[in-house]
């Protein structure tokens, strides 16, 4: 037993196979094997994780359900994206290990791959096959992946009477993508949102949300390019613009397409921000318009910090009708 939770503990660190074989007597089949198993196990921890009874931190939860991503992949919170990238879409020769080269070479983000340019990366894979499929897969992703809920949103929208701004959430970018947030929050006639960003003031969050004893400030980020992911800096903007308000509100950062693995890991410990992904967010809003979920449980699920996770949100999915 003490082997193999060393050789997962090393395994989900990077360390190549050899080396833990090395150091632990087990195979590197055995570790891959042993590896899925307890992946298995920590995707099904954190599922329960998130039943309501329970009481457990949502933070806790994004800190298991990352540590089972880690164990599938074998790698840690930074060279996830580009390993499930290269992974699914089978750009040769690039495995763990290479993945791990990439990152302690300092890149670790889609946009660190195309910022490095044809001749780094070369120096670091060692073929221009490699580094010519590398580029074309991180520029083809669009976040991870096409949001699965978007058609059954606009479905479900087109019965409530919103699909049209359902459609502009989904589809703009910048400041129209915001227009659009502000307009579906408005349509959903229980809770009161306003424009913070007016124009006039600077450096503030984009918008206020009121509902029951709940208020938030929320920042609206969208990736420049159609390959990104929210990093950092855009994720933590909304807690410096809302420096000057009451600590009280609460802050959340509103993001599309997704956010990527290492500010996942720094969002699960941190108690100042809220992380939404935009197809969580519009899911949510739909469940309040069409009667599922009331305003205070939105808000709640909304403003609770780390990375909002949908099994939390009460309500029957829309996309099961």
């Amino acid at each position: 037993m003490a082997q193999c939770s060393h050789a997962i503990a090393l395994y989900a660190s990077g360390e190549s196979e050899r080396k833990i074989a090395q150091a632990t007597g087990l195979t590197a089949g055995s570790i891959q094997r042993l590896a899925l198993d307890v992946a298995w196990v920590l995707e099904g921890l954190h599922r329960i994780s998130m039943i309501g009874d329970i009481n457990c931190p949502q933070g806790v939860s994004n800190q298991i359900a990352q540590l089972s991503r880690r164990v599938r992949w074998g790698v840690p919170s930074e060279a996830l994206d580009l390993l499930r990238v290269s992974e699914r879409q089978k750009v040769p020769g690039i495995g763990r290990q290479r993945a791990m080269e990439l990152v302690r070479q300092g890149i670790s983000t889609l946009q660190d791959v195309l910022y490095a340019g044809q001749k780094k990366l070369f120096e670091i894979l060692k073929h221009p096959v490699r580094v010519s499929e590398l580029l074309r897969s991180v520029a083809t992703m669009t976040g991870q992946s096409k949001n699965h809920m978007e058609a059954a949103h606009l479905r479900v929208a087109e019965g409530l009477g919103v699909r049209p701004i359902v459609q502009r959430c989904y589809q703009e970018i910048g400041v129209e993508y915001e227009k659009a947030v502000l307009e579906l929050l408005c349509a959903s006639g229980v809770i009161s949102a306003s424009a913070v960003d007016d124009g006039v003031r600077q450096n503030v969050p984009d918008l206020l949300l009121k509902a029951g004893k709940r208020e938030a400030l929320v920042e609206c980020k969208t990736a420049s390019k159609p390959h990104g992911l929210i990093g950092k800096e855009d994720a933590w903007a909304v807690v410096q613009k809302a420096s000057d308000f009451d600590l009280n509100l609460r802050r959340v950062t509103l993001g599309k397409p997704a956010f990527d693995e290492t500010l996942k890991k720094k969002a699960a410990a941190s108690p100042e921000v809220a992380l939404v992904e935009n197809g969580l967010f519009i899911e949510a809003l739909l469940r309040v318009i069409g009667g599922a979920v009331t305003s205070e449980e939105f808000m709640v699920w909304l403003t609770t910090p780390g990375v909002a996770e949908l099994e939390r949100l009460p309500g029957k999915a829309t996309y099961s009708s």
